[in-house]
Formats: structure tokens, C-alpha cells, sequence
């Protein structure tokens, strides 16, 4: 057998979406925007039909699913009205009817007359002779009573899906109209599933991202005229009729009774164009003399849309409400609690988008909308709505909306009671996580609170409060309640994500180091009691194995706690506070922080003088130990380059170089990405340093004297360095191609106190014009709106965990070590700037990365990219990425 590249025409954007191969070598293709491919070489070769599709359908239909018997091919997807046959292999076209709108993900047939369809919303149809009818034995009718229509992923609220869908059993689905999965700022390429998951996690019916609208380019959602440039070049100068036409296709296709719209913010020019096409197409959509095509070629008839809410500001005040925290008696759990794993699936992978208008639903403690009219102003009648279905008759069983399921209202007292605790442990969280002499008390505060809930609702509100914590780099306490969840419930999909996070954060030289300057042999810990989480640990691993253990952690000797109220000079005091959960919280009452204080327990070591060795020592075997806990319940997961690097990364330096060998030559020869196998290359030839050394390396020089940081580049250091070439292509190894003449430099150096950056910025057409400001600079500045370059720093290698520098034209910077942006490490940057190049001299203190500058012949991993908002990125290693990724880095080598 051998493995052949399909030879596919152009096809632009438009993904394949199904694909139907027989035995005689022929087959066909289905996808986006009418894709329709034959081939008769088994795959190898692909070709149009011989008689094409109407040009319309590519505006007109998205095909999902291709089913073939012998010459006779069925086509079928959104909208689902029509089924496209050839019973002539392609010769001949046609329109079958459907009776119903529903998208159709599947076409099976049986024979050539018996065959079935199954498509969104449950809907299921029967045909008995081909084709030529369908009937609908299951969902006739059927459609959605909820459309959300929003410019990107991360801006999909699972919340009002939990209350409306899941709860109340109104029919949704959720239209994305900008993909992000293409381009510059790709942030994963299985967002559209991980978007429907999403929804059908908590109870909408399904989701989609548009194929055709791509933000491929930092910064230009916020730009209105390269937006809309880009946009009209990719739909050939008909952006306007393009959108607007297409949803109309989405209001005919979902027939939705309301309408749901993000508030656009001043500057987010994306989500300004989808709300100002969207109002254009809800009323187009009811006028059957608007886009007659969709009626002839996909039977779409016109459809009225009853209501359009916008969702507001956080803050804002409108006409219908989502309390997060409101109890949904038949799921037995709050709004949040719902739709808190849906929401995580996509803000995983959407953590670095820019999210804007809206708000943070983690953060906030309710949705708000205001009913509006086409003309985008408050409706006259919004004083008539209560909630979004006030008035408006969709009874459960109807088109729009499920049959509920029964109420059990034996326990139903008690779990409005537990959800009342809830709520006030959230408002208290909210008040109190601020405060870090009160946030390391919170998980202790909830036995009461969790002893009462059942396995999934525990999970998700221990995964819930470390996401607090995480949101403010309070990393200790993110482990504590990691480690609780994983004790208390190991077999909850969330406690994966939990022992992912555990392993990770045990196994950084970065985390580790940082941790560890902020600790002293003598130092009291707020949050993390190392003997109680070796024993935790060791709960959940028996529980794992069926109560027969199997996993040995480390421990250290912990003092019993002493209680006293005063504060001793270089020790850290925790304060013991009580949390009445069943008192809901005052919004009166002002009083700050707790009533009293108790000096926690803190660590020993049996050798003073090296415990900075010992605490290494333990988290390394924590993270091994768990390691081998994840390889038993999901050996998937433990599989992963997330999880398979870092242990890489630990063996290297704890056991033996044989088994960080074994972990890379396995990805080499089995990673179905290219990244991902050049890193594992890479990192062989750094375990044996064969002859030829891997393009993606570099040399840091030791400087003989340090640069003057003046911003000039004319120090001797900067004579004799490496330079660093950042380019939107990768430079061949054949000498055919040069450096791009806008090409940004990057050189590094070293001694022993600093490592040295050395940038020289040529300005780009259409790159913002600020020059060198000092006066106002801060950590952590904004630099989204400037020319700035991005410096990572892998001291571990590990691929996972590393140290972020990034600095701008003006001179500001932003800092992060791993996600804690509240680590501001103390470094010197000096700009100057000319009208044809900015440039960056800068020293970062290797006491801020690493107990010791490295030695000579050391290697580190390093990621370097430039990012010019609008305009486009370049990088060192290929290809071109926005944010940072595994991927992104080459090796550093001291010399």
C-alpha cells in the first residue's frame, strides 16, 4: 500500500465536509459554499463534474454530506429543503425536495430507491424511490425558536442556551460569522466542533462558523476600512449582497421567533458590520421579492421574525435577564454551573481573541438584553416583555420548542437550598478573591457547600473557583483546588483538565523558579500544604484503581498549626475567616477583610541547606505520580504533546536522557503535524548534538563588556551576534530566496548578570507612526493598537509553560511567565526611533528567569515574532502565528 497527495482544484476557503469512495476507485466530494468534486483514481486525482451545480448555489447552500451508489450520487446539507441528485454520475442535476429547513448532516442509502436523511433539530426523512419524495418520519416542521448571530466564537454565550434550551426546551442554534481558524490568527482548527459541542453540551440543538469571513490578520476586526477591503476581495466585490444574502439563507433555514445580537463596541468594526447586515437581512428575510434564488434553487419561503434582542455591556440595563446564578430545577444546577464546562470548550482555544462589548461571563453575574427594532433603537413595546417569550405562544411540544421532562420535586427543597449556598458563595468569591490574604481560604470554606452536591455539580464548582483564582495568577491556589477536585472527583471529565494543569505547573522550570523567589526555608505558605496534597493525591489515585493504591507521592514533616493573631517579621500570614454560606450576602454591609488571623502551617525540609533542591524534588514527583494517575483513567489525554513534553522535558534532567528519547522518537514518527515533528526532531538532535545542526537554531554570544542600552545597536556585542531574521516567509535553505527587505532583526548576547535583546524594526506601509514615549510606561500596557515584537523564553523546553517579553515602538511593555500577568520582572529597555526603523536595546536580569545564567553550551527554546496590527506578523520559525504556540520556537544555544 502507499499513501498518495490528493490533487484538488482551488477551492479558496471552502472546507470538504464529506467525502463517499467505492471499491471501482470512483467517488465524490461535498462541502462549503457548493464544493462538489468527482474522482475516478481512488482519491488521487479530483476534478469538477462533468455538468456543473447552478453558480448560485455557492452563495446558496453549504453541503454536509455526499452519499453514491455506482453512476447515482445524492448531495445534501444548510439549507436541508433540497437534496441535489445525478443519477448519471454527474451528467445531469436534480432538485429534490425535502418538505422541511433543518440543516442535513447524513444521507445513507440502502438501494437505489430506499435511503434515509438525518439532519439538526432531530429531524429524520425516508425516501422509497430515490429520492424523487422524502418523508419525514421524525421532526416535521420543526425549527428554531432562538438564532444567535455573533462576529466570533468567543463571543457565544452558553448561558442563555443552559436557561432557554436546556432548561425551558426552546429550539436554538448559534451562527458564527467570522472564522478564526485560518491565517495569522489561527487559534484552532476544530473550533467549529468544539463551538457545537458547546451548545449541544447545554441543550441548544447547533452551531456553525461561516466559511467565507475570516479575521486572518491581527488587529483588523478593529479596523473598518482594511476590514472591509479584505472582505471584498474575498467575496469579489459583493461583500454587502454576500453577507446580507447569506443570513437570509440562516432566518429562512432556522425560522427563528427571535433573534439574539451582541452590542457592538466603538471600535470593533467586525461586529458593527454583522449587527448593521443582520437588522438589513431580518427584514429582507420577511420580503419574498428579496433573494428569489433561495426560493428556486433551495425552496426557502420568507420568514418573519418576531423579536431582536441585543445583548448588552456588562452593566447595561435592559428588558430581558439571564441571572448566571439562577437555580434550573429540572437540570438541577444554576445558569453558570450549565454552562460553565460548554464554556470552556471554546474559551480554551479563544483565550488570547479579543473579546469586546460584551463582557465576561466568568465575571459577571447576569446576561442583559434590550428588545430593539430594525431601525437598532428600543422597541416601543419592550415594556410588554418579561422575559424573551412574554406574549409570544410556543408551547412545549410545538415546532420550536421540546416536550420538558418531568420535574422530580422529591429533593427539590434541598437543591434550592444548596443553590441559594451557591449563589452566595459566589458573591462572596467575587467580593473576596481581590484580597490575598482572604483568597486562600475560600476552598476551605466549601465542605459544607460541596458535601451536599452530587459528583458533577462538586467538579464544576471547584473547576469554577481555580478559573477565579486563575484569572488572578493566584497559581498556589489554583493548585490546592486542582488538587481537591482531582481527590474529590476523579472521574469527572473536568478533574482531566485539572491533572493536566497539575502536571504542567509541577514540571516548569519557570512556575518553579518563580515560586521558589518567593519562598524562603523559613517561610509560611498561604495555600499550598505539600503533605496534604501528596495525600490527596493518593485518595484519588486509589479510587482510580479500585481502592488498591498503586501511586506513591512525596511528602514533607508539616508543623501542626499554631493559632495566634500577630503578624511575625518574613513569614506570610493567612487569615482564618468563616463564610456563612447560608446568610446571602449584604450589599450593604461595608465592612472589609475578616475578623481574625492564624498563622498556617509551613514546610520543613530535612536539608536546610539545599531546600530549593528538596521542593524541585517534590513537585517532580508529584507531577510524575500524577502523570501516571491521567496514563490510567484517560490514556488519550496522557498521550498528547501537552502532557508528553513536559514529561519529556522532567526526564531530561531527572532520569535519563534514554526516556525523553523514547517521548520524541514516538512523536517523530507518529505526529500527524508538522510542528509538532520538528520539534521532536529538534529536540533529538539536542539529546545527541549530531553534526548538522536543525535550521531553527541560533547562538547567543558572551559578551565581553555589556551593550550601552541606548537603542543605537553599535555596542562590539551586537558586531559579532547572530542575527535573527523575522519574515512572513520562511527563508529557503537553497540560497534561492533572501531575507524580505522589511525584515525584522532580533540579536541576543549574555554574561553573567543579563541576557541582552538587540531589535531593529524596519516600519511597514500602513504600520502605526508612534515614536519612543517614556513618560507613563507601566508593566503590562496595552500594545494591541502598536508595532511591537514578542520574545518567548523556554527555559525547560518543555513547549508548554515559558516566559513572555513583548515590547513596542514607544518602548512599553507587556510581561507574563506562563499566564500569571501579574509576574512583573524588574528588566531595562531603551527605543530610538528614525522615520525608516525602531529599535530595542534591552537587559533582563537572569535572576528574573533562573537561579544561575546558563552555561555554555546550553540550550534553550526561544519563540520570536512581530506583530504589526492590520498590517500582518512575521516570525523566526515557520509558519507565521500571532500568538505564540509550540510550534513557534527554534533553540538558543549559549556560547
Amino acid at each position: 500500500e502507499q499513501l498518495l497527495t490528493s490533487k484538488l482544484p482551488p477551492q479558496g476557503l471552502r472546507s470538504i465536509r464529506a467525502v463517499a469512495l467505492q471499491h471501482d476507485d470512483t467517488g465524490w466530494l461535498a462541502g462549503d459554499g457548493g464544493l462538489v468534486l468527482k474522482t475516478s483514481s481512488g482519491g488521487v486525482v479530483w476534478e469538477t463534474p462533468a455538468t456543473l451545480l447552478p453558480e448560485e448555489l455557492r452563495q446558496g447552500i453549504d453541503f454536509h454530506a455526499v452519499e453514491m451508489r455506482k453512476e447515482k450520487v445524492w448531495l445534501a446539507g444548510s439549507p436541508g429543503s433540497v437534496i441535489w441528485h445525478s443519477p448519471d454520475g454527474g451528467k445531469s442535476w436534480q432538485k429534490q425536495a425535502t418538505g422541511q429547513t433543518a440543516p442535513l448532516n447524513t444521507v445513507r442509502f440502502a438501494s437505489d430507491t430506499q435511503g434515509v436523511a438525518v439532519g439538526d433539530l432531530g429531524v429524520f426523512l425516508r425516501t422509497d424511490d430515490g429520492g424523487q419524495s422524502w418523508h419525514c418520519v421524525r421532526g416535521a416542521d420543526r425549527r428554531a425558536a432562538v438564532l444567535s448571530l455573533q462576529s466570533r466564537p468567543s463571543q457565544a454565550a452558553a448561558a442563555w442556551v443552559a436557561k432557554l434550551s436546556g432548561e425551558q426546551g426552546y429550539r436554538s442554534a448559534v451562527w458564527i460569522a467570522n472564522r478564526q481558524d485560518v491565517g495569522e490568527t489561527s487559534q484552532s482548527h476544530d473550533l467549529d466542533a468544539r463551538l457545537s459541542a458547546s451548545v449541544e453540551r447545554c441543550g441548544g440543538n447547533a452551531a456553525e462558523i461561516h466559511w467565507q469571513l475570516p479575521v486572518s490578520i491581527p488587529g483588523l476586526e478593529f479596523a473598518s476600512d482594511k476590514l472591509v477591503a479584505d472582505w471584498q476581495k474575498r467575496t469579489e466585490g459583493k461583500l454587502g449582497p454576500a453577507l446580507i444574502g447569506t443570513l437570509v439563507r440562516q432566518l429562512r433555514t432556522w425560522r427563528p421567533t427571535v433573534v439574539l445580537l451582541d452590542q457592538p463596541a466603538k471600535d470593533d468594526a467586525a461586529n458593527q458590520l454583522l449587527f448593521d447586515a443582520a437588522l438589513r437581512a431580518i427584514e429582507q428575510a420577511a420580503d419574498a421579492t428579496r433573494f428569489v434564488e433561495q426560493r428556486e434553487l433551495t425552496d426557502l419561503t420568507p420568514w418573519k421574525v418576531e423579536r431582536i434582542y441585543l445583548r448588552l455591556a456588562a452593566g447595561g440595563t435592559g428588558d430581558a435577564v439571564v441571572e448566571l446564578d439562577e437555580y434550573l430545577p429540572t437540570r438541577k444546577t444554576t445558569v453558570r454551573q450549565a454552562a460553565a464546562a460548554s464554556d470552556s470548550l471554546v474559551r480554551s482555544v479563544t483565550s488570547g481573541a479579543n473579546q469586546t462589548g460584551t463582557g465576561s461571563e466568568s465575571s459577571s453575574q447576569r446576561l442583559v438584553y434590550r428588545w430593539i427594532g430594525l431601525d437598532g433603537r428600543p422597541s416601543p413595546e419592550a415594556s410588554l416583555a418579561r422575559d424573551f417569550f412574554a406574549g409570544l405562544s410556543l408551547a412545549p411540544g410545538s415546532a420550536a420548542r421540546r416536550v420538558l421532562s418531568p420535574l422530580d420535586e422529591t429533593d427539590l427543597e434541598r437543591m434550592q437550598k444548596l443553590a441559594q449556598k451557591q449563589r452566595n458563595f459566589t458573591a462572596l468569591t467575587k467580593k473576596s478573591l481581590d484580597d490575598p490574604r482572604v483568597a486562600g481560604q475560600m476552598l476551605g470554606q466549601l465542605n459544607g457547600l460541596l458535601d451536599g452536591m452530587d459528583a458533577q455539580q462538586g467538579a464544576e464548582v471547584l473547576r469554577g473557583l481555580a478559573a477565579e483564582y486563575r484569572e488572578r495568577s493566584l497559581f498556589e491556589q489554583v493548585e490546592s483546588t486542582n488538587v481537591e477536585l482531582v481527590r474529590r472527583y476523579p472521574q469527572e471529565p473536568v478533574a482531566l483538565d485539572a491533572m493536566r494543569w497539575l502536571i504542567q505547573f509541577w514540571t516548569s522550570q519557570e512556575t518553579a523558579w518563580q515560586r521558589m523567589r518567593g519562598m524562603s526555608n523559613d517561610t509560611t505558605q498561604a495555600s499550598s500544604d505539600p503533605k496534604s496534597n501528596a495525600n490527596q493525591l493518593q485518595q484519588a489515585a486509589a479510587v482510580l484503581s479500585g481502592g488498591k493504591g498503586g501511586v506513591t507521592t512525596a511528602g514533607h514533616e508539616v508543623e501542626a498549626p499554631s493559632v495566634n493573631t500577630t503578624s511575625t517579621p518574613g513569614k506570610l500570614n493567612r487569615l482564618d475567616v468563616k463564610l456563612d454560606f447560608n446568610k446571602p450576602n449584604d450589599p450593604r454591609d461595608k465592612k472589609k477583610g475578616p475578623r481574625g488571623a492564624a498563622a498556617s502551617t509551613r514546610m520543613n525540609f530535612a536539608n536546610q541547606h539545599n531546600w530549593r533542591g528538596e521542593a524541585m524534588r517534590d513537585w517532580h514527583s508529584r507531577a510524575t505520580d500524577l502523570a501516571k494517575q491521567l496514563e490510567v483513567q484517560s490514556p488519550s489525554q496522557f498521550q498528547t504533546p501537552e502532557i508528553q513534553f513536559p514529561l519529556g522535558a522532567l526526564r531530561r534532567v531527572t532520569s535519563s536522557a534514554a526516556q525523553s528519547d523514547a517521548i520524541y522518537r514516538t512523536f517523530l514518527n507518529k505526529a500527524t503535524d508538522d510542528a509538532t515533528r520538528s520539534l521532536a526532531q529538534r529536540e533529538l538532535w539536542a539529546l545527541f548534538a549530531t553534526a548538522e545542526a536543525p535550521r531553527e537554531m541560533t547562538l547567543c554570544r558572551r559578551a565581553n563588556e555589556p551593550p550601552r542600552l541606548d537603542g543605537v545597536l553599535s555596542d562590539p556585542c551586537w558586531q559579532v551576534s547572530t542575527e535573527l531574521m523575522l519574515t512572513r516567509e520562511a527563508i529557503r535553505d537553497d540560497g534561492q530566496s533572501a531575507p524580505e527587505a522589511t525584515a525584522a532583526m532580533v540579536m541576543l548576547a549574555y554574561d553573567a548578570e543579563f541576557l541582552y535583546v538587540g531589535l531593529s524594526v524596519p516600519r511597514l506601509d500602513g504600520a502605526p507612526l508612534d515614536r519612543p514615549q517614556t513618560k507613563g510606561r507601566s508593566h503590562d500596557a496595552d500594545l494591541s493598537r502598536h508595532d511591537r515584537v514578542t520574545l518567548c523564553l523556554d527555559v525547560d523546553r518543555d513547549y508548554t509553560t515559558w516566559y513572555e517579553f513583548q515590547v513596542d515602538q514607544r518602548g512599553w511593555t507587556f510581561e507574563s511567565c506562563w499566564d500569571d500577568r501579574r509576574w512583573n520582572p524588574k528588566w531595562y529597555v531603551a527605543t530610538s526611533a528614525e522615520d525608516s526603523h525602531w529599535r530595542v536595546e534591552a537587559a533582563i536580569p537572569w535572576s528574573e528567569l533562573a537561579p544561575a545564567a546558563p552555561q555554555r553550551g546550553a540550550l534553550w527554546s526561544a519563540a520570536v515574532s512581530r506583530t504589526t496590527p492590520t498590517v500582518g506578523t512575521q516570525t523566526w520559525v515557520h509558519p507565521v502565528s500571532s500568538r505564540p504556540k509550540p510550534g513557534s520556537f527554534g533553540l538558543v544555544k549559549f556560547e
